[in-house]
């Protein structure tokens, strides 16, 4: 976790927290988030296209007021669409519990394939944002995003992400224990938001708790 491209990443978090640019709010909350984004109070979010639904979902004032940028990458670099915030693949399970499996399996089945209702879902106004995976994403987009919420921005937004398809990276992947990992880092994620510490400070600790973690779970780990 103290490899050239982390600490360079700690390096414009840690500018972004000393001049005070972040929200403190936290999606524990998650009323007081979503109005704080309707009200203007944060003027750059990071999503995936289903976050949208919560925004569509829970705004009163800001509809027709957003717009969307590409993956925000460093002067010089080339696009990138970090596949870790691409989670918006979808899986429907029927349980061995269930007391009608094959309509339930055919269900699942047209919920996953039929073009309809896969529309009907992958839209933050009529489904939940969420979408199954798919060969041929490109044909969904005009569904996935919001002509409320982005009002004259629409159109240039369909672009926004059609492009962004293009450049996501397969180099991320989560880690077995990364849950745990995320709640280990929260009281120390906390402090970096205090301005207490560091962002750098976390680094050699969260490693340490993490290759430990993998191997009290008796997962080897290297390097």
């Amino acid at each position: 976790m103290s490899d050239a491209g982390t600490l360079k990443a700690a390096k414009l978090i840690q500018e972004i927290v000393d001049n005070d640019l972040n929200s403190k709010l936290s999606f524990s909350d998650y009323a007081a988030v979503q109005r704080n984004y309707d009200n203007g109070g944060t003027a750059t979010r990071q999503i995936s296209t289903w976050q949208m639904s919560g925004m569509v979902q829970n705004f009163t004032k800001s509809f027709g007021k957003w717009a969307l940028s590409p993956w925000p990458t460093f002067e010089g670099e080339a696009a990138r669409t970090p596949a870790g915030t691409n989670q918006s693949g979808n899986l429907t399970l029927v349980t061995q519990d269930c007391e009608n499996k094959e309509q339930a399996a055919a269900a699942a089945l047209w919920m996953s394939t039929d073009s309809g209702a896969v529309k009907t879902m992958a839209s933050p106004e009529t489904g939940s944002g969420v979408m199954p995976a798919l060969a041929d994403s490109d044909s969904y987009v005009s569904e996935a995003i919001s002509e409320k919420l982005l009002g004259k921005n629409y159109e240039p937004a369909k672009k926004v992400v059609t492009d962004s398809l293009a450049t996501i990276t397969t180099d991320w992947t989560f880690g077995p224990n990364w849950t745990a990992m995320f709640t280990e880092m929260q009281d120390g994620w906390a402090k970096v938001v205090s301005k207490e510490q560091k962002v750098t400070d976390l680094l050699a600790p969260m490693q340490k708790w993490t290759v430990d973690d993998l191997k009290q779970r008796g997962i080897s780990v290297k390097g």
